[in-house]
């Protein structure tokens, strides 16, 4: 898939439990997730933990 490519090459780490990724910014953890298409429109999220402490993936 395309887009473990780009997440990677942006330096996201791609973790083996589905499509997760995560990256350290700034001293927190962020997570992002994709949701979509329904009706044409995609839904993009980030989950920042600054402890690292969620099973995010």
């Amino acid at each position: 898939m395309h887009y473990r490519d780009t997440a990677r090459a942006h330096g996201w780490l791609v973790h083996p439990a589905g499509d997760c990724f995560s990256k350290r910014i700034d001293g927190t953890v962020a997570y992002p997730s994709v949701e979509g298409p329904a009706d044409g429109a995609f839904q993009v999220d980030i989950i920042a933990d600054r402890d690292d402490t969620g099973p995010w993936c």
